[in-house]
């Protein structure tokens, strides 16, 4: 999954090139004049507004198709699934085959769908999910379309979305221009749509586009983010403890043992106090009423509150519960943060 938030980002990051490179156009005076030509403001506009809805729908029809193959990874006997999941993959398959698909579904489309539904009949011992069913969708991406495409893989977004700063990194830009990042998405289908049938009224700058991108760029982040989360929370991993407190020097966590035991080179799991990001770390020391240890065993313990003291690598502040997985799990919640601590 991290490789379509990567792709997404990249495509993002290339529609700022071309209007940097536009920017850098309308300055230079062997272009200026025929840059500055309504024509070629409309195509620049155009372009833009094209390219930024196609990485945004890209990135969301990409990202529920790939979870839909995991699905067997994270969960795999089908009574584990979540049940908002296995009841939309349901309703999403069925209402696929019994409907007109306006031609956007193929022959092998139908086809895996039914192959996927069939999997699922009687508890599903070797289950698959259809990426196809789950991604599908025949309204443009406003907010409470992304909301529901989402909730189909048990994952709820209008909470983190609303979250959003929209202020951006360009100076405000878009402060007064747009309430949330509701009103961006839903200025952007407008806009689509608009250039759809050949009307170009109200064009906005590179800089507004530019600052629009960047919060998009953090959307995909946070839907990235809580798809990781979400499924995390779900697959009910094991104990390593509870958080007691956190000490900022020595960057160390109290930590009430609930694990057998556990060692120095650990990684453990959580979710990350102030950003609610899912988040790994690596144990790097360990105390026992104030003596160093690299291996600790609850039921061996000093402390009589069977408390003891952690430092991480990376620095992270855990909320409450730290958690260990197994490290195939792990290896497909990765995320950037994932990467350095595993390797």
């Amino acid at each position: 999954m991290l490789e379509i938030l990567r792709s997404a980002q990249l495509r993002f990051d290339d529609v700022v090139s071309v209007l940097k490179f536009d920017e850098k156009l309308q300055t230079l005076a062997e272009t200026r004049e025929s840059s500055r030509r309504p024509e070629w403001r409309r195509l620049i506009y155009s372009g833009a507004i094209i390219n930024i809805y196609g990485s945004l729908e890209q990135f969301i029809d990409d990202i529920i198709a790939r979870y839909a193959t995991l699905c067997a990874a994270f969960f795999p006997e089908y009574s584990l699934l979540p049940e908002k999941l296995k009841a939309a993959h349901d309703s999403q398959a069925r209402q696929l085959l019994t409907r007109d698909s306006g031609g956007r579904l193929s022959r092998d489309d139908i086809d895996e769908m039914l192959r996927c539904l069939a999997s699922c009949l009687d508890g599903g011992a070797s289950y698959s999910l259809s990426g196809i069913a789950l991604s599908f969708h025949d309204r443009n991406l406003k907010a409470e379309v992304i909301e529901e495409m989402l909730a189909r893989i048990n994952v709820a977004i209008s909470g983190p979305m609303r979250r959003l700063e929209i202020k951006g990194t360009n100076d405000s830009v878009l402060t007064g221009l747009y309430k949330d990042t509701e009103s961006i998405l839903s200025d952007l289908v407008t806009r689509r749509n608009e250039i759809a049938h050949g009307d170009y009224s109200n064009l906005l700058s590179s800089e507004i586009l530019e600052a629009i991108v960047e919060v998009l760029k953090l959307l995909v982040q946070v839907i990235f983010d809580e798809i990781r989360k979400a499924t995390f929370l779900h697959l009910n991993p094991d104990s390593v403890g509870y958080v007691k407190n956190y000490f900022a020097q020595p960057n160390a966590h109290l930590v009430e043992l609930t694990a057998a035991e556990i060692s120095v080179g650990d990684m453990i799991f959580g979710i990350e106090k102030g950003s609610s990001r899912l988040r790994a770390a690596t144990v790097i020391s360990l105390q026992d009423d104030g003596t160093e240890a690299d291996c600790l065993v609850r039921d061996a313990l000093r402390a009589s509150d069977g408390c003891i003291g952690l430092t991480l690598s990376p620095r992270v502040v855990f909320a409450s519960k730290i958690h260990s997985l197994n490290a195939e799990i792990a290896e497909l919640l990765v995320d950037s943060h994932f990467e350095t601590a595993i390797n």
